[in-house]
């Protein structure tokens, strides 16, 4: 044997859902030569296709199979096959153009082992069908699709366009020639080889593949587990899988001379015994055998005599050893791993932002209740601050102790830097101003004037004001303390209303805007219109205000205005 060191089966399925088959397998042991093809074109084209192809590989392998005691060079072999499947092309394709066929042709997937070099060998591959190695624990796609899929980077059909969708870019059969692509492929003791058909790639995964294999102790029974793990998945195409066990390496042969290929004009004239014929369905030769579509599945095993009889004749897959539900339940437990781990993953993803999100709340609520503290802090101060200013205007309302002092005219103190008194007397004081600053505190006009007032950026605290202004309405408040009051809070309008002037201006740019563009919708520019008419009366009303004296009757009667006012101007600034 010139390989010695590797152990084969195949088998081949028409499918579920298909009514023909057509795949078709070759394997050449004494050649060193495995391959599966594909067909392609519908009806008994695609069938024809295949059979084209691994009939002209085993003409090949049948004329060249390597003396006694030496071997070829694998890069010897793989010219010879790449130089049939060109054979078979032209072939095809003639037969395509006189039967005015479209889309007529066949892939194919193998390798070539080298006796020179029984480490290494060379796989060949034309469109989708694949050639897997199996090492360990892992499993690698020697071959590289042939497809739309594979160009763009799709992982499966499933991501294509439906226009696109197993759309296979080179093929044997589709023009006069083909390039075959051709891949080194490096052996060690324990590897396993899988030569199969995207009936069982488009429906197995990698790693079940792998899984299965690795669980079967011959060839047969992972060929076998094979088809029947394609068919357990739904069968949608037809499967072919061919399986290489290879075992201790052995030394390298001597290099045989590679005899020069004989002419093959005969094949392409329609020749029944060529095996290229429509009314072919497969032939044997002395290196090996085949599965032509409509055959039974071929065996065999390195140490057994080659047969010369035609593949019908050969042994079929045979053994049931291995035990499928084992490998099911290895698969089922993995894809139902799988899913757990996409749920996982889904969960944390979930988890992951309820705690930014719970993160972002506990900020938030931070941040207020900082607010919250800095508010209350402001109202104890402005409620003390009031409370010591009571107390003070109280102190000098009170009596003066009984002595010589006693029968002197007690002198009014002067007012305070922050609040001076006005010129004016206090009886026009008390009649004017005093009332409309007491109708401006009332509850219902402080609290619009409030509301309308923090919407806007006004620096300063609006509860400090009200705190201010409120004791305004306390009829027994001495006249000092009123006057000191009023005075603060018209120099705390002023400011408000500086502030809103800064706002209010800005805010006519815009309205100016937006009313001299003429697509602005008519019920929108009518509310800008009753915006612009508040704003433009305000800081008419307000232009003067803000630089009067505080202290003056005049500033806190027209702050009174304001306080009463300002609500109204801003209604429609929500």
């Amino acid at each position: 044997m010139t390989f010695p060191h590797v152990e084969f089966a195949a088998k081949s399925d028409t499918g579920r859902k298909r009514t023909n088959n057509e795949d078709a397998f070759g394997a050449f042991p004494e050649s060193g030569i495995f391959c599966v093809a594909d067909g392609m074109g519908g009806g008994d084209d695609g069938e024809i296709a295949s059979a084209a192809v691994v009939n002209a590989v085993r003409e090949f392998a049948a004329s060249h199979t390597p003396p006694a005691g030496a071997g070829y060079a694998g890069d010897d072999l793989a010219d010879g096959v790449s130089e049939a499947l060109n054979k078979a092309s032209s072939w095809v394709f003639k037969r395509s153009g006189e039967r005015q066929l479209k889309g007529c042709g066949s892939t194919f997937a193998g390798f070539c082992l080298d006796a020179t070099a029984p480490e290494s060998a060379i796989a060949l591959h034309v469109g989708d069908s694949r050639l897997y190695r199996i090492r360990g624990r892992g499993i690698k796609q020697i071959t590289r699709d042939h497809s739309a899929a594979e160009m763009i980077g799709a992982k499966s059909d499933a991501a294509m366009n439906p226009m696109f969708k197993g759309v296979i870019l080179r093929a044997v059969g589709l023009e006069s020639s083909v390039e075959v692509e051709r891949t080194p492929l490096a052996l060690k003791e324990g590897d396993r080889l899988v030569v199969c058909s995207d009936g069982l790639s488009g429906m197995v995964d990698d790693e079940d593949i792998a899984d299965i294999v690795r669980s079967c102790e011959s060839p047969a029974e992972a060929a076998d587990a094979l088809v029947a793990a394609a068919n357990d998945a739904g069968g949608l195409d037809n499967v072919t899988a061919v399986v290489v066990f290879v075992g201790k390496i052995p030394p390298p042969l001597p290099v045989a001379e590679f005899p020069a290929e004989e002419s093959a004009e005969t094949v392409s004239d329609g020749d029944s015994g060529s095996g290229w014929d429509s009314g072919t369905t497969g032939t044997g030769t002395a290196s090996g055998e085949g599965f032509i579509p409509g055959t039974d599945t071929a065996v065999h095993d390195a140490d057994e005599p080659v047969t010369t009889e035609g593949a019908q004749q050969t042994p079929s897959t045979t053994s049931t050893a291995c035990n499928h539900e084992e490998t099911r339940k290895r698969m089922l437990s993995r894809r139902r791993f799988r899913r757990i781990r996409s749920v996982a993953l889904r969960i944390s993803a979930v988890a992951a932002v309820a705690a930014v999100a719970v993160g972002l709340c506990i900020v938030f609520e931070q941040r207020r209740n900082a607010a919250a503290v800095a508010r209350e802090e402001e109202r104890i101060k402005s409620v003390r601050m009031l409370a010591e200013m009571d107390q003070a205007a109280s102190s000098e309302q009170q009596p003066e102790s009984s002595g010589p002092e006693a029968a002197e005219p007690r002198q009014e103190p002067a007012a305070a830097p922050a609040a001076p008194v006005s010129d004016d007397s206090d009886e026009n004081w008390l009649s004017d101003v005093l009332p409309r600053l007491v109708e401006a505190c009332a509850p219902s006009n402080s609290d619009a004037l409030v509301r309308t007032v923090r919407r806007f950026p006004v620096k300063g605290g609006v509860e400090t004001l009200l705190l201010r202004f409120r004791p305004l309405c306390d009829e027994k408040l001495p006249v000092a303390r009123r006057r000191a009051i009023s005075a603060a809070v018209t120099a705390d309008m002023q400011d408000i209303s500086k502030a809103l002037r800064s706002y209010s201006k800005r805010r006519l740019e815009h309205i100016d805007a937006a009313l001299a563009e003429h697509a602005t919708r008519a019920e929108f520019r009518t509310r800008l219109a009753v915006e612009r008419e508040g704003l433009a009366a305000f800081l008419e009303a307000t232009a003067k205000f803000v630089d009067m004296d505080a202290s003056s009757s005049e500033a806190q009667k027209a702050c009174a205005d304001v306080m009463l006012s300002v609500s109204q101007w801003f209604r429609e600034a929500n």
